[in-house]
């Protein structure tokens, strides 16, 4: 395995660690978590609308790594994706609503993301060997 795979695949692993705390935060203890970043949401519903919305996608993004690393790296494509898509919205709402050193550093984490799923891509064994 090469120090780039092992490397990404180690990035990957803790992402998704990260992200299950996360989804944990977001989906148990939801009103200390928007405290904690300065959110105010009124009522259950918007409450139920942020957890579910927040708590999904942070889940996803905790349990599509652990099954690209340990099931099959066809996962590691809608994980690209995904990331992708978030980055590309993170750096738009960086640039239209306004610089913020903690949103530039998840924009950082979710680059090195996206970067870690090329490289894996790039350098999958199995693929470029031409066995799949």
């Amino acid at each position: 395995m090469t120090m780039i795979r092992l490397l990404s695949k180690t990035w990957l692993l803790l992402l998704s660690l990260f992200m299950f705390y996360l989804s944990y935060r977001w989906i148990f203890d939801i009103n200390a978590h928007l405290a904690m970043l300065g959110i105010t949401v009124e009522g259950v519903h918007g409450i139920n609308t942020l957890k579910s919305i927040m708590g999904s996608g942070l889940l996803m993004f905790a349990l599509t790594p652990l099954l690209a690393l340990y099931h099959d790296e066809r996962w590691l494509a809608p994980l690209g994706l995904f990331m992708t898509l978030l980055l590309l919205v993170r750096l738009i709402s960086l640039f239209v609503d306004g610089f913020h050193l903690k949103m530039g550093f998840y924009a950082l984490l979710e680059a090195l993301v996206v970067a870690s799923v090329l490289a894996l891509y790039k350098f999958n064994t199995e693929r470029s060997s031409g066995s799949k």
